[in-house]
């Protein structure tokens, strides 16, 4: 158990509804899985503060311990702030407050702070003297990390930048302990158009930041540009085409690598001497160590779109090599022109994923998550896209012909597409699976962060409502593990209210999710509480009731254990892509058969056969 035994009376924030889809909040896993920051529905005892969003980070050394993230304030005028935050990583928040609370910020001024999520400490990162409430809600961020912060402002926070009203914006990155202005004084910067951070606007170090400009009041005009180590952005949205000037045309960020080192970008213009003038957009491959432009769709009408219908990102491999994006146009063999088709790009090869049905134009759907070698990518869809009907007989879902959204797996080393979440083949499609959720920090658009669910070898971690194994029996939402065909349960199936996936650290050895159910003697409460399906994992201190009173009635039978992580024993399986049977579940096979009836007929059992038949009993009774 992650959360604490006593969360003072609040839940973890499971579950949002959007677009009819259920969605869980999204939590931020450090590498090591030894660090979550998460939501709760209401502050802890500790909390220096009390905002509509209760963000917390738990850390893992002998147990668990979680430390609230809000951040002291003055009193609100306009009641509960929806934030302290606003931005946040698996290490840090940048956080806004009133009060001075470092040597430099001033109280009564509105003060940004790096806030390390660990150890609470503070760092300042600006002050200015406007500290409106409204104001506080107009700071877009794009990223923070340790020691980094990049965000927008309307206030002119550098002596070079220029105090705007209304959604005109400057761009700020506090980069190697200052503060720098990134766009130029002239131009303004529409950061809210960056806010998916699947897109990596910021590399993970903050070193590289991606951004978009435009003269004021010109907003069609943005261009893309890159910063480096704070320096003033360069535009890289520039012809290449031999005879064209050399000035930035309106293009759009939709992936980079990792490191900053490779960005993917739109654009109608044509910038390569093989790209041809047409109404459509190009999708164009830039390097940043030798300044050079490659265009990806080529044709007289590539028309490039992003993923998905709600975020600005499309699929990038964390070093730049894989890309999976959306044409409606035959660019690989399947493709269907009209069509949204999903292709995958790798070293200048292109196959398609998947080719959408007439009238579901607005598919898939906004969740997706990519492996980090890029070679797998987990997306939900509501198109029957593997031959499993995830329409006809369903309930819960009020898709497109009441289709049940499901989530399907590319393997780009197998070229196979797979349905993780489709049930066997007959059954009826029960509610939408998901991948995983948002976080969406402030009322106005802010960052959005997105669960991490599949691994290198092709794992997708996700939840539904479906039951796709014997034993699944309550009837809610539970977490699955998918690989190879096999569907194993990570959460145990029998809680009494939904059980929901919330994220995975980088290689998949921790599965974070929350349920109602009591799965250490820990945990006492009826809250929803945060666990770990941990590889190798299980603390015994958790295994202790923290009273010492002794039981009484049926309190003397404890709790059920957590079920260990993926891969699961057969018992939990299903093997195939929605056609499958349920396997039996045999468990192990005693070595030694009790003596038969007949055999022991009219003889007096030996010690021998008393202990043989115990054995029998036992096996029977499901010990393995």
């Amino acid at each position: 158990m992650v959360s604490p035994a006593d969360k003072n009376g609040a839940n973890v924030s499971q579950a949002e509804i959007a677009s009819g889809e259920p969605r869980a909040l999204a939590s931020l896993v450090t590498a090591d899985g030894n660090g979550i920051s998460y939501v709760l529905s209401g502050p802890l005892k500790d909390a220096e503060a009390y905002p509509l969003y209760n963000f917390v980070r738990s850390s893992r050394a002998s147990d668990w311990m979680t430390r609230s993230m809000a951040t002291k304030q003055t009193p609100w005028p306009v009641g509960t702030m929806m934030s302290t935050s606003v931005a946040i990583s698996a290490s840090t928040t940048l956080d806004y407050s009133e009060l001075g609370l470092v040597p430099g910020a001033v109280t009564g001024n509105g003060n940004l702070y790096l806030r390390d999520s660990a150890t609470g400490a503070y760092t300042l990162v600006a002050s200015y003297p406007s500290p409106a409430a409204p104001t506080y809600e107009q700071q877009a961020a794009l990223a923070v990390g340790r020691d980094f912060a990049v965000f927008g402002q309307p206030h002119a926070l550098t002596p070079e930048a220029n105090e705007y009203t209304g959604i005109d914006q400057n761009l700020y990155s506090f980069y190697g302990g200052e503060l720098h202005l990134l766009n130029d004084p002239a131009s303004v910067a529409p950061v809210y158009e960056m806010q998916d951070s699947r897109a990596r606007y910021v590399s993970e170090d903050g070193s590289r930041v991606y951004f978009k400009q435009a003269p004021q009041g010109n907003p069609q005009a943005s261009a893309l540009y890159l910063s480096e180590n704070g320096a003033p952005g360069r535009p890289i949205s520039v012809s290449r085409r031999p005879g064209d000037l050399p000035a930035p045309v309106p293009a759009e960020l939709i992936g980079a690598s990792a490191d900053g080192s490779v960005a993917y970008f739109t654009s109608f213009a044509p910038l390569t001497a093989n790209a041809e003038p047409n109404r459509r957009e190009v999708i164009y491959r830039y390097t940043v160590a030798d300044d050079e432009l490659v265009a990806v769709t080529l044709g007289p009408e590539p028309y490039a779109y992003k993923f998905d219908r709600e975020g600005q990102a499309t699929p990038v491999s964390e070093d730049g090599s894989y890309l999976y994006f959306i044409a409606q146009a035959a660019l690989a063999p399947g493709g269907v022109t009209g069509s949204q088709n999903i292709y995958a790009w790798h070293d200048g090869e292109t196959r398609l994923v998947a080719s959408f049905p007439e009238g579901f134009q607005n598919d898939p759907r906004p969740f997706w998550s990519l492996s980090s070698d890029g070679t797998k990518l987990a997306f939900v869809s509501l198109s029957s896209l593997t031959g499993y009907d995830n329409a006809s007989g369903s309930s819960g879902c009020d898709g497109l012909g009441g289709a049940c959204g499901e989530v399907f797996v590319y393997d780009w080393s197998k070229d196979q597409l797979h349905c993780a979440s489709c049930p066997p083949a007959g059954e009826p499609a029960r509610g939408h699976a998901t991948v995983g959720g948002i976080q969406q920090l402030t009322i106005n658009p802010g960052q959005r962060t997105y669960s991490r669910s599949i691994r290198n070898d092709g794992t997708v971690f996700f939840d539904t409502q479906q039951k796709l194994v014997a034993s699944d029996t309550n009837g809610k939402r539970d977490v699955y593990s998918f690989q190879e065909g096999a569907v194993s349960l990570i959460s145990t199936g029998r809680s009494p209210s939904d059980s929901v996936y919330h994220g995975m650290n980088p290689s998949g050895t921790d599965v974070f999710f929350g349920t109602e159910e009591r799965l250490v003697a820990a945990d006492t409460d009826a809250q929803v509480d945060m666990y770990d399906a941990r590889v190798g994992g299980g603390l015994a201190s958790q295994g202790r009731h923290p009273s010492t009173a002794p039981c009484a009635g049926s309190g003397c039978q404890g709790t059920a254990e957590a079920p260990p992580p993926p891969p699961a024993v057969g018992s939990s399986e299903v093997r195939g892509d929605g056609n499958a049977s349920n396997r039996r579940d045999r468990g192990k096979r005693c070595s030694k058969k009790p003596p038969s009836r007949r055999a022991q007929k009219g003889k007096k059992k030996s010690k021998k056969a008393g202990r043989q038949g115990r054995r029998a009993v036992a096996c029977r009774g499901g010990n393995r």
